[in-house]
């Protein structure tokens, strides 16, 4: 899932959609407790990209797997 989303967020053999990235990076946490999806989700809300920009989300999910 987490590959899903970095191939959406990059434009990797789809139209780059973060929206889409954010939807498989959230999938791939919920199923796996992927670490590469969390730090890619977490960057996502950091530049707002897909999503609004929420630095509440970044620390909160920075802290998640700790």
């Amino acid at each position: 899932m987490a590959h899903l989303g970095y191939m959406h967020s990059r434009g990797l053999g789809f139209e780059a959609n973060n929206v889409t990235a954010r939807e498989y990076f959230e999938r791939a946490l919920k199923i796996e407790s992927n670490t590469h999806a969390l730090l890619h989700l977490g960057t996502l809300y950091h530049d707002g990209s897909g999503v609004p920009q929420n630095h509440r989300k970044v620390c909160r999910s920075s802290t998640q797997n700790l």
